[in-house]
């Protein structure tokens, strides 16, 4: 963690930061200006955003583990903006800017006792290819707080919608991969839903919806881990007491008894909701479009539709861990090449 000598006095900031407004949180950024640019990153619309760098041209060969030479994310041929030209925070301690190489970057404010930023610390130190948890670029210490800089990705991982059953089966799959890759470590996620998935991509897209997909290395990540549980190393135990926290629709139903569940079942029902999710908005989306009509996965891959629907099933004891999600989705993939 970098901790840099500054003559900021930490202590300005107030401890009940994130439940500021964003418009009373301003005046605590502006406190901070100093302090982030001393480890060259300038905030959105502060001095000096306008006049850096453009970010580097070179698209990632991999959003996970991007160089030096090359943008945390995929942009269309000549992208018009390069960088943010609009943006609003979306909540009191978040807030997006640039790096020294102008690459867009977000930041997210959490108290230094918070496990947040633990959680993901811990996650983002394992390599494996199953890991779809956000790239953290560093932590800073600021007294009490810990500023998380991570590369600003796109929440519209759905938009547009996956064209064919084969781009819905991968996309399902880096989902379901990044479950299991938490779960083997000991880590619930505890707070799963659609704003909380990101894609590698800005915030443009091509006029046609056909192939987008594939026009690039598709990568999608989780974020978030506000209210995530990490298990002991080795333990079989995955049960606690937790409130849901999750926007209704994608709360698993056991959360409303109050009581201790299995962390990692809820995991599966709200990634099974998710998707059904995906796959209702894409009919509708793709419907209304003349290029691209939806694809009937129900009719291609059966086996996908009946996965969501255990996922979801009501008793945590019917639905499969990650791990047998993951291998149903690979078969669903031999049968879609074989069909």
């Amino acid at each position: 963690m970098h901790s840099k000598r500054t003559t900021f006095d930490f202590s300005l900031i107030p401890d009940d930061w994130a439940q500021f407004s964003i418009e009373q949180a301003k005046g605590v950024w502006d406190l901070c200006v100093p302090f982030l640019r001393q480890h060259g990153l300038i905030l959105f619309g502060y001095p000096g955003y306008r006049s850096a760098p453009l970010p580097p041209r070179s698209n990632p060969r991999d959003a996970f583990h991007p160089s030096s030479y090359e943008d945390f994310v995929n942009r269309l041929p000549s992208p018009m903006y390069p960088r943010l030209t609009v943006f609003t925070p979306y909540y009191a301690s978040t807030y997006a800017g640039i790096d020294a190489q102008g690459r867009n970057i977000f930041i997210k404010v959490v108290p230094q006792a918070s496990n947040e930023w633990r959680i993901m610390q811990y996650l983002s130190k394992i390599k494996h290819a199953w890991n779809h948890t956000i790239p953290l670029l560093s932590l800073l210490r600021a007294g009490k707080w810990i500023f998380i800089i991570m590369p600003l990705w796109d929440f519209a991982w759905d938009i547009p919608p996956c064209d064919t059953a084969g781009a819905r089966l991968r996309l399902a799959k880096q989902l379901v991969e990044g479950l299991c890759f938490m779960h083997m470590h000991g880590v619930a996620h505890n707070d799963i839903h659609d704003r909380n998935i990101l894609i590698n991509h800005d915030n443009s897209r091509p006029m046609s919806l056909v192939g987008f997909r594939d026009s690039f290395r598709c990568q999608l990540a989780f974020i978030d881990f506000e209210f995530s549980f990490r298990f002991p190393k080795g333990s079989r135990n995955s049960v606690a007491p937790a409130q849901c926290m999750t926007p209704p629709k994608f709360c698993p139903p056991e959360r409303e008894l109050y009581v201790p569940t299995d962390m990692f079942a809820g995991d599966v029902y709200s990634l099974g909701r998710v998707l059904q999710e995906e796959l209702e908005f894409s009919k509708s989306y793709l419907s209304a479009k003349n290029d691209c009509p939806p694809p009937n996965i129900e009719v291609a891959v059966p086996a996908y539709i009946a996965l969501l629907d255990r996922m979801t099933a009501v008793d945590p004891r019917d639905r499969p861990t990650a791990l047998e999600a993951l291998q149903i989705l690979n078969s669903c993939e031999e049968q879609k090449q074989t069909a």
